[in-house]
Parts: C-alpha cells; sequence; structure tokens
C-alpha cells in the first residue's frame, strides 16, 4: 500500500504541482493549506509522513511543531523559504527530522521522504520498545529499563536514573517535585537530599540533551522541581 503523506503549504499554486508530483511518484498525498485543516487530518487519517511549511495563514508552523510534539511516530520534514539558523534549529529541536528550504528540486524532497520513511520503518521494526514511555527524539523501555532514540541508539540506565526519568516521562509538560523524584529513588542510590535528584537530573541531561548546558527537554522549574517539556 503506498505510503500517505499529509503535505501543509498555503501556496496554493506550488501545494498542488508538489501534491501531483508525490503522487506520480507513487504517493497518496492529503494536501492542507493551514494549520487547522492539518491537525484534522493527523486526526482522522492514517499519516505516514508531514511535509510542512512554516508560513501558514492561521499559526505559524513552529507553533504547530509544538503541538506536534508529543508523536514522534510522524516524521515531519519542514519545507520554508525561511532560511534563517534561528528556523532550522528551532524545528529540529521541537522534534522535525528534517529541513529543506525553497526553491528546491521535488525529487530532492522525495529522496528525503524516502529515506526517512524507511529509516523510520527500521526504527519501528528494531528499536522502538513496546512497552516504553516516549519523550522527544527517546522511548524509554518499561522492560529493559534502556533508553532508546528514535535512530536506534540505546543507553543503560541506572536504576535511580530510571525511576526519576519514567516518573518525569510518565507525565510529560508537568512539573514534579524535588522531594517526590527524591522518594522515588532514595532507597536506590542511599539518596538524603535534594541535591541527590540534582545530581540524577545532570547525568540525565547529558544523555538525552544535545546541549546539557541549555537543556530543552528536561528543564528545570525554579524553587520546585523539573518537568519533561514535549
Amino acid at each position: 500500500m503506498a505510503k500517505h503523506l499529509l503535505l501543509t503549504d498555503d501556496d496554493y499554486q506550488f501545494g498542488v504541482a508538489l501534491q501531483a508530483y508525490l503522487e506520480a511518484v507513487g504517493y497518496r498525498v492529503t494536501y492542507c493549506q493551514n494549520a487547522a485543516e492539518t491537525l484534522k487530518a493527523i486526526e482522522k487519517r492514517n499519516i505516514d509522513l508531514l511535509i510542512l511549511d512554516l508560513t501558514l495563514p492561521d499559526e505559524d508552523g513552529i507553533c504547530l511543531l509544538r503541538k506536534l510534539g508529543y508523536d514522534k511516530k510522524l516524521p515531519v520534514i519542514i519545507i520554508s523559504g525561511r532560511a534563517e539558523v534561528n528556523d532550522r534549529v528551532t524545528s529540529l529541536e521541537l522534534g522535525a527530522d528534517d529541513y529543506l528550504v525553497k526553491p528546491f528540486s521535488p525529487r530532492e524532497l522525495s529522496l528525503r521522504i524516502a529515506h526517512r520513511l524507511a529509516l523510520t520503518q527500521s526504527v519501528s521494526k528494531q528499536n522502538v520498545p513496546v512497552k516504553s514511555l516516549q519523550f522527544g527524539s527517546w522511548y524509554l523501555n518499561i522492560d529493559s529499563h534502556d533508553l532508546v532514540h528514535k535512530d536506534g541508539q540505546s543507553l543503560p540506565l541506572t536504576p535511580s536514573e530510571y525511576s526519576v526519568l519514567k516518573l518525569l516521562a510518565a507525565n510529560p509538560n508537568k512539573v514534579i517535585s524535588r522531594q517526590k523524584l527524591l522518594d522515588s529513588c532514595m532507597r536506590l542510590e542511599s539518596a538524603e537530599s535534594e541535591r541527590a535528584v540534582d545530581i540524577i537530573i545532570s547525568r540525565l541531561r547529558k544523555k538525552v540533551e544535545s546541549n546539557s548546558r541549555a537543556p530543552k527537554v528536561l528543564v528545570t522549574v525554579r524553587n520546585f522541581g523539573y518537568k519533561i517539556v514535549c
């Protein structure tokens, strides 16, 4: 069965032309012109990959990416005339898998789509645990207690790291107090103070963050605790 792509671009002539090309090379394509239509299409249809323009009439594509951060089962390729480094970096930090600047060759986009779909299928079959908690680009394997990246990389966790990360990942975007995190691991590493939680968080950041000194996933809520941002 042909893979189902969702194409979102507010330029109608560009959008229908790109839709026709992608259909000609063998994909099913649903075309949307704004963020609201895109969210509805994702909810109602089985979409294999989203091709997303950042400049939309009702909502910036960056904001839409934040809403989609819940589900990295859906690969996202950004297509945009915005070539600024900040747009590229922000899009990738929020979960986009690729970024293509307009104008571009439709054939190049087709090749990138094929590569991303092949990688997603490989990860789905071999690396993503069946019983897992997902956040950002990571999966926490409930059975093996390993941390698995979407590209297949697997990292071991200490018992306390697993306990803290499981509590945070099970409550995405919810602030968890240091005391509650301490209670979850105090018998695992003789943790006796909230400082022990800070040390565990520091170790986890070195594993899950691209820059542990400027965390984007495992963030501090000052004077209270931590949360995982999805």
